[in-house]
């Protein structure tokens, strides 16, 4: 019984630590981004709407900073639940060429957003991404 145990805890303690690990929760949108020729972070949220209509505060078509970006993009296991009624802010789009291939939002610095689904950032991408958009101009305000 005592060996029965044993093994069911070391289980239980397993799935935990697996669960914890850093993934990307969602491998079809890294899948979607991944030929990205250019990144617009503009005024707006994650709708089709705001992504057409809204001030656009930079661009990034510089292949070597568009992987930079991705690459520290880390998402913590796991679906969240929408806190609030936001659909994020700032937008930020996904482009291939001249494809539109992923309108998203930053969903208050701590995720993205979208399709009204949230991944959720590590705490190091969370500090690593609201850095990167004030080196590119963006104020706290803008970030809100």
């Amino acid at each position: 019984m005592k060996k029965v145990a044993l093994i069911i805890a070391i289980q239980c303690i397993a799935c935990v630590f697996v669960s914890a690990q850093k993934v990307n929760p969602n491998p079809s949108f890294q899948k979607l981004i991944s030929g990205a020729t250019r990144v617009v972070i503009r005024d707006g949220d994650a709708s089709r709407r705001a992504s057409l209509e809204h001030k656009v505060y930079f661009e990034v078509n510089d292949a070597a900073t568009i992987k930079t970006l991705m690459r520290n993009m880390v998402f913590v296991r796991g679906a969240f639940r929408n806190g609030c009624d936001c659909n994020g802010h700032p937008g930020m789009d996904w482009y291939v060429g001249d494809k539109l291939v992923a309108i998203t939002a930053i969903k208050h610095g701590s995720g993205i957003i979208r399709n009204g689904t949230i991944a959720k950032f590590t705490p190091a991408s969370k500090t690593w991404l609201i850095k990167w958009l004030k080196e590119h101009g963006m104020t706290d305000d803008q970030l809100k």
